[in-house]
């Protein structure tokens, strides 16, 4: 049971890398910016905000080159007053797809072991 849910959970880390590997050829769809706009904040004070030394770090997740760690997306969804979900909806749709996937299968793999 353990094994098979190593399994999954290395399927799961390998789908969602793929994902981002795929991303690397486009750039990451997000609404960062327009949330920034809507909040009236300037990339400088978002930045500095987040203890960001300079811009560049947001520059890169506005223009979908790179994605915010954990920590900076929950801090990003608090100045924004939204939820990380909203910030990049198509790629959470996208994980939860693979996940969700990844659940019906193990579930059922689960069940055919009892």
């Amino acid at each position: 049971m353990l094994s098979t849910l190593l399994l999954y959970l290395s399927k799961l880390h390998s789908a969602t890398t793929l994902l981002l590997m795929e991303h690397g050829a486009r750039p990451i769809p997000n609404r960062l910016t327009m949330f920034r706009r809507t909040q009236g904040y300037k990339q400088k004070e978002v930045a500095r905000l987040l203890g960001l030394h300079d811009g560049w770090a947001l520059r890169q997740w506005e223009h979908g080159k790179s994605l915010p760690n954990s920590s900076n997306l929950i801090k990003l969804s608090i100045l924004y007053r939204t939820y990380p979900n909203e910030l990049y909806p198509e790629y959470f749709k996208e994980v939860k797809e693979i996940l969700r996937a990844l659940e019906f299968h193990f579930f059922e793999t689960k069940d055919s072991c009892l």
